[in-house]
């Protein structure tokens, strides 16, 4: 999945690849206030400062982007959309360890584009913090929709878990999907999505 809406005049990164740009300088300015002196101690807080600011105004940006998208709900061919994404994502990220069982029966309703951003997101997540070996397994929900959980193996701080990007970006598009989120522990998401057949009628 690339993002296409490019700034024409200076070729502007994509807003997964800005927020990536934005949880570096956060991470690096984090690690310098470790040592900074009193007088470097103000740049570093002004540094972090901003930086949570420009993130939190491209986060913001994405909702808008999610909002303003059609509904466009069709059938979801799950299987071909998930391995898409993964293929590409290898080619752009590095190879990873990738285990995906779906056991879900029956036919799933939903918006295939922000479906597919879902994935693509988790996997980025994922990624973000070295995950190494990355599982993904789609059930039934209640008869109600699919229930998704993806597990990795990523080395993640308790405090990275409510302060990273695409953590923030997961919640909007899973909330843009109507569906629900929950994270057991940090190596664990679990999502549910609502099966939107009605919708397509």
């Amino acid at each position: 999945m690339k993002d296409t809406n490019k700034n024409e005049n200076n070729g502007s990164l994509s807003r997964n690849d800005q927020l990536g740009c934005i949880n570096l300088i956060i991470g690096a300015a984090e690690c310098l206030k470790k040592s900074a002196t009193d007088d470097q101690q103000f740049f570093v807080d002004t540094i972090i400062q901003k930086a949570w600011e420009l993130r939190d105004d491209i986060g913001g940006a994405i909702k808008e982007t999610l909002s303003e998208l059609p509904d466009g709900y069709d059938y979801i061919y799950i299987n071909e959309i998930v391995e898409r994404i993964v293929s590409s994502t290898k080619m752009e990220a590095g190879s990873f360890e990738w285990d995906f069982e779906n056991n879900y029966e029956g036919d799933f309703y939903s918006r295939p584009g922000i479906f597919a951003y879902l994935i693509q997101n988790l996997l980025l997540c994922s990624l973000h913090f070295e995950a190494t070996k990355i599982q993904l397994r789609i059930d039934n929900w209640d008869n109600r929709g699919i229930s998704m959980q993806i597990t990795d193996n990523a080395t993640i701080e308790e405090t990275n878990v409510t302060d990273n990007a695409f953590s923030k970006i997961i919640d909007t598009i899973v909330e843009a999907l109507e569906g629900i989120i929950e994270k057991p522990n940090n190596n664990c998401v679990i999502i549910r999505l609502p099966n939107s057949i009605q919708k397509t009628h």
